[in-house]
């Protein structure tokens, strides 16, 4: 005769660092992040200021200028996720790839030169992305240029 059981568990412990770059990634091509921008930090996603008017101008402007300076044979990219570590991926405004960018995820290695241009001065914004892009382990980043430049 069929009997009921009752089966009681306890949650699973969840870590706060619990994501490495592969779920990101994995999450991002599935549309997990479409109503907002995000990033992965030490295995944390960071929810990130939405893009406006502005920043996309200023960043295309930079682009094109660039691109007149380097040529057009290199790769150039604007909000592009970049694989700094197992447990960090971030978002670089600019990205200037040393030749193309390869197909998949790009790493920090990729690139020749990553500009950031933050909405507003801050260094709670800055310092941890400077930090990260710089750490040691991470994919080294050819150069990286944090403006000062606010928005009008």
């Amino acid at each position: 005769m069929n009997q009921q059981v009752r089966i009681t568990a306890a949650p699973a412990p969840f870590a706060a660092d619990a994501f490495t770059a592969t779920d990101f990634l994995t999450m991002l091509e599935l549309g997990a992040f479409q109503d907002m921008r995000a990033e992965l930090a030490g295995g944390v996603i960071e929810k990130m200021a939405p893009a406006h008017g502005d920043h996309g101008k200023q960043n295309a402007e930079i682009v094109l200028r660039l691109a007149e300076a380097l040529g057009r044979k290199i790769g150039y990219a604007t909000d592009l996720a970049v694989v700094i570590d197992a447990r960090t991926v971030r978002g670089v405004d600019i990205a200037v790839a040393r030749s193309t960018f390869p197909k998949g995820p790009s790493r920090g290695s990729d690139l020749r030169l990553a500009i950031e241009m933050p909405i507003r001065r801050s260094r709670a914004i800055w310092a941890p992305k400077r930090r990260n892009m710089r750490a040691p382990g991470s994919k080294p980043i050819g150069s990286l240029i944090l403006t000062d430049t606010l928005y009008t």
